[in-house]
């Protein structure tokens, strides 16, 4: 990866932590969410060096093709970041019941 693309993709990451910070101080989103955002925020900023990181371990897993186990990778920080999204969507959803059911009494 050239030395542009690098710093091409770290400013995205770095952009969308200073977006994150600037939504959270606005009280645009909780901030029990920004942490996930930030983590994000970071490992796209890390991605830029992923290349270096992610060859040496495919290698010693003998996985033939490095960037299936970026992807890999991803898909199980994914499937991560929406099981989180739908325990704070339960949790939000039962303390909406029990509102409604103080309303109603």
């Amino acid at each position: 990866m050239t030395i542009e693309m690098r710093v091409v993709i770290s400013l995205i990451g770095i952009v969308l932590f200073w977006v994150i910070i600037e939504l959270v101080k606005r009280q645009k989103i909780r901030e029990d969410l920004s942490p996930v955002w930030l983590i994000i925020g970071f490992i796209i900023s890390f991605g830029a060096f992923t290349d270096l990181i992610i060859d040496p371990i495919a290698n010693a897993l003998r996985v033939t093709y490095p960037p299936f186990l970026l992807l890999v990778a991803l898909f199980f920080v994914i499937i991560i970041v929406a099981l989180y999204f739908s325990v704070v969507i339960s949790s939000l959803k039962s303390q909406n019941k029990e509102l409604i059911q103080k309303i109603a009494l």
